[in-house]
């Protein structure tokens, strides 16, 4: 758009680069966008590697002052809602495993959401991501994929 911007000239540029600047400082998040940074966080304060899909959504749902526990028509958010709302970003569980239990129990690993976590949250969040980079510039960050796509 900043492309075509250019080459049609007149004003377009400058409103363009107005309206970007606008959308860029409001604090606004999706709540996609909140649920990375909430299992950022179960991941940084539960010190694992690997973390059960149940873990996870007891974690979300046990935070009163976030959404996840009225996420789904005033109920709260399930291992399947967490695995529709995570596939948004192409985060699959990785499998069964005996994650605190005796039998095997879906599961996701860290190393899933690094991609996501770089991408998506701001440089303010301290996470390793694959390249031994942390964070990302907000300037960089596309928009997240909405609940149609």
């Amino acid at each position: 758009m900043f492309t075509i911007a250019k080459v049609v000239g007149g004003p377009w540029l400058d409103m363009l680069i107005g309206a970007a600047e606008t959308l860029e400082n409001t604090d606004e998040r999706s709540l996609d966008v909140d649920l990375l940074s909430d299992i950022w966080e179960i991941f940084e304060t539960q010190k694992e590697t690997t973390l059960a899909s149940r873990d996870i959504t007891h974690h979300l749902n046990a935070a009163s002052e976030r959404p996840w526990s009225e996420f789904n028509r005033g109920n709260p958010i399930t291992t399947n809602g967490l695995a529709r709302q995570l596939g948004k970003f192409g985060i699959k569980p990785a499998g069964r495993a005996r994650v605190g239990s005796s039998n095997p129990v879906s599961c996701y690993n860290r190393q899933q959401f690094e991609e996501a976590w770089s991408r998506y949250l701001p440089s303010g969040h301290d996470f390793h991501v694959a390249n031994g980079t942390t964070g990302t510039d907000a300037a960089g960050v596309p928009d997240v994929p909405s609940a149609g796509e």
